[in-house]
């Protein structure tokens, strides 16, 4: 999630100018979307192996078979991505008004 968000955050700062886009003009927008896609993509596949490869094994002693846990990725990626969507406008939200009380100049958003 944090990859997307730099990710953005540098494409943004490169492309300030640019009217081409004029949903990304708003950077909440662009932060939650790019994010959403990296920890969609990402996460899923860290979930998978970690979780069903490692921790069960090794901690619970379950092994499961392949398929069944093949079939649980559509819902990784589900967790992952409202995840990311309930928890970026929060926070970016909560930086800016926390910004503006304390006159914090926010140099990363």
């Amino acid at each position: 999630m944090f990859a997307g968000l730099y990710t953005f955050s540098r494409f943004i700062k490169q492309r300030k100018r640019s009217k081409r886009f004029p949903i990304w003009q708003r950077q909440v927008f662009g932060l939650t979307a790019v994010a959403v896609l990296f920890r969609g993509i990402i996460m899923s596949f860290v979930d998978y192996g970690v979780i069903f490869h490692i921790l069960l094994p090794l901690v619970l002693g379950i092994n499961r078979p392949e398929a069944a846990i093949a079939g649980l990725i559509p819902i990784f990626v589900l967790y992952n991505v409202t995840t990311a969507l309930y928890t970026i406008p929060t926070a970016y939200l909560v930086a800016v008004k926390v910004g503006k009380y304390m006159k914090i100049e926010p140099t990363f958003l």
